[in-house]
């Protein structure tokens, strides 16, 4: 006797579709990576070095929501006040 087998028809049930334009799938990123503005007045400074001319700064912004709210800031040809 003879056996059954069931296969998979899951692309074949439904139409071909045609994929998204380029211009559609740019659209779709931009939307799924629009990410809120951080406080700029909301910041903790983790750490500072001064190396010759540069300032090095590692602050951290708590309500920014990519590289979990770090940044480096340099700066140039800063003068401390001592």
């Amino acid at each position: 006797m003879g056996m059954i087998r069931m296969f998979s028809s899951s692309s074949y049930d439904t139409p071909c579709q045609s994929p998204p334009t380029i211009v559609e799938r740019i659209k779709e990123v931009i939307k799924y990576k629009q990410l809120p503005n951080p406080d700029p007045t909301n910041f903790i400074i983790k750490r500072a070095s001064k190396i010759g001319l540069y300032l090095i700064i590692e602050v951290n912004y708590p309500d920014c929501t990519n590289y979990e709210g770090n940044k480096i800031l340099v700066y140039y040809n800063v003068a401390l006040k001592n």
